[in-house]
């Protein structure tokens, strides 16, 4: 599947083609290996010369970005859950919720328990 033929969109997991599944989970995992720091440097700059990849991870609703260094995506994730606690009276987000309280709940659960 090629990312320029499908409108810069990245592969589906909801997909009718086998193949888009695939790559969809494909890439899920190097997501989370990048935000783990499991990534190379080489495999980094061989995701990056894909087309279409840039503008499908600018894209990213949880601000994944190869052009930061996971150490640096966490410490701004971190900053914002600290923000958002403060801003709530102490209240840790929670997982049910909508929006940005969702998003840095189930960050904070991921943070914990991976």
């Amino acid at each position: 599947r090629s990312v320029e033929a499908h409108g810069n969109s990245p592969p589906q997991l909801r997909s009718d083609d086998a193949e888009e599944c695939f790559l969809a989970r494909w890439t899920r995992n190097q997501r989370t290996r990048f935000r783990h720091g499991k990534l190379e440097a080489t495999q980094i700059q061989q995701l990056t010369l894909i087309p279409g990849v840039t503008e499908c991870v600018a894209r990213d609703r949880f601000g994944f970005s190869f052009s930061e260094s996971p150490s640096i995506v966490w410490k701004k994730k971190r900053d914002l859950l600290e923000a958002w606690v403060d801003a709530h009276g102490g209240c840790l987000p929670r997982r049910h919720a909508e929006g940005e309280e969702r998003h840095l709940a189930n960050w904070m659960h991921n943070v914990l328990h991976t």
